[in-house]
């Protein structure tokens, strides 16, 4: 009778098979809002992270976690975090980084354009006499290198005649490139979409936009995962996508 029992104990725990571990899906964001707030900047990426929707899209798959991480370091820190293991997704990184990550053996795949010819704007102190691009020659300009930013200022500068050797670079994250704008320690900053904000605060006078120019030198971004989770979890990769493009 005893060792009945006991059999039909080991049974049951065969029966239901070892506890579903939760499966986490880490999503990284080359960036950070003003003052380092957990914010992405105006695109899809940032509609989805603020309404949650990869959230709703998993609100029915029981033992999943959405975790969201934002690197100040921009697509060169979401790099090192992609090789290190802690990350599957990587949303908005740009053109730039993700070549170089995948020249150094990132195993990543592209799946979706965060953004196409993203504007680039070039913003310095509103009482600041550089007008246009051609003015920035022999001056001290910031922009994050190894970032979309670096290729888009680069093709920027062709086009208007001149090359990186022309200015005076310092390469700073957005925040600490707006900081020494508006403190006067360079004197010009390329950047994004978070200089509008600032121009309409009148803390910095944006002379020039690709949008004004030729939008197909803006800058570029995709949605990526890793082969790893692709191939582990191919399903739960479809509704990452559906969630983003929505």
């Amino acid at each position: 009778m005893k060792f009945a029992h006991i059999a039909a104990l080991i049974g049951g725990l065969l029966a239901t098979g070892p506890a579903s571990a939760e499966t986490l899906i880490r999503i990284g964001y080359p960036g950070t809002g003003i003052d380092d707030r957990p914010y992405a900047y105006g695109d899809y990426v940032a509609v989805a992270n603020v309404q949650k929707l990869v959230e709703a899209e998993f609100k029915d798959v029981p033992d999943t976690k959405i975790t969201w991480t934002f690197f100040r370091g921009a697509g060169p820190a979401l790099n090192e975090s992609l090789a290190a293991g802690q990350l599957d997704f990587a949303a908005g990184l740009g053109d730039l980084p993700s070549i170089v990550g995948r020249s150094r053996g990132l195993q990543t795949k592209y799946l979706a354009s965060a953004g196409s010819h993203d504007a680039l704007y070039l913003a310095v102190p509103p009482d600041s006499q550089l007008k246009t691009v051609e003015d920035l020659k022999g001056h001290k300009v910031a922009q994050f290198r190894g970032t979309n930013l670096q290729i888009a200022t680069d093709r920027v500068l062709e086009k208007h005649g001149l090359a990186e050797k022309d200015i005076r670079f310092v390469s700073l994250d957005s925040n600490s490139a707006t900081a020494a704008l508006i403190s006067g320690n360079v004197e010009a900053s390329f950047g994004g979409s978070e200089y509008l904000d600032l121009a309409k605060r009148g803390a910095v006078k944006i002379i020039y936009s690709t949008k004004n120019d030729d939008p197909t030198l803006g800058r570029n971004s995709g949605l990526l995962v890793t082969a790893e989770f692709e191939k582990a979890h191919p399903e739960f990769t479809a509704k990452v996508v559906r969630a983003f493009v929505k």
